[in-house]
């Protein structure tokens, strides 16, 4: 068992299989000079090979990562294999830019609303809609600008509350 920390070379994702719980891929991931390995799953909502950390946060080149490595030997060719830990894999640190910061909860109509029903309904499900929006993208940039000692956990529950609370403002 290694602790390997370093910026990410280059990230070489092998060709997709069918499994038991979908599609999946073995993928090498270059830090230091050396090649490590691991498996992805395809993201559930848009289908696509994404390697991540254990905290679920997109890995990409120039990022500063650690995790742990353990060595395992090939059965059939006896080769020395460098396999990430998953439950040891995190990003401290990126090179990329910064995320823009995350949109202001949406300002209510100073004009009435109707007293149509289905427009009120309609006019309710739109400003929802943003605020659910506005709250997914509030907790993404936080997660990503968290430190990595204090991770920002990203719930249903945390996203229906934060919209809650931008749904309320908006409508008083």
């Amino acid at each position: 068992m290694e602790i390997v920390k370093g910026k990410v070379e280059a990230i070489n994702i092998k060709e997709p299989q069918e499994g038991q719980f979908g599609k999946w891929a073995n993928y090498g991931i270059k830090v230091n000079g050396a090649w490590h390995n691991g498996k992805v799953t395809a993201d559930k909502l848009s289908g696509k090979l994404i390697v991540k950390d254990k905290n679920y946060t997109e890995v990409t080149v120039g990022m500063e990562v650690e995790f742990v490595v353990d060595e395992t030997i090939g059965k059939n060719d006896g080769k020395v294999y460098h396999n990430i830990n998953q439950k040891m894999f995190t990003i401290k640190g990126s090179t990329q830019q910064q995320s823009a910061p995350a949109p202001q909860a949406p300002v209510a109509s100073p004009q009435p609303l109707q007293s149509n029903k289905i427009e009120a309904s309609a006019i309710d499900a739109h400003i929802w809609t943003e605020c659910l929006k506005s709250a997914v993208a509030t907790l993404d940039a936080m997660a990503k600008n968290a430190p990595v000692d204090k991770p920002v956990e990203i719930s249903h529950e945390r996203v229906m509350k934060l919209a809650d609370i931008y749904f309320n403002k908006a409508i008083s």
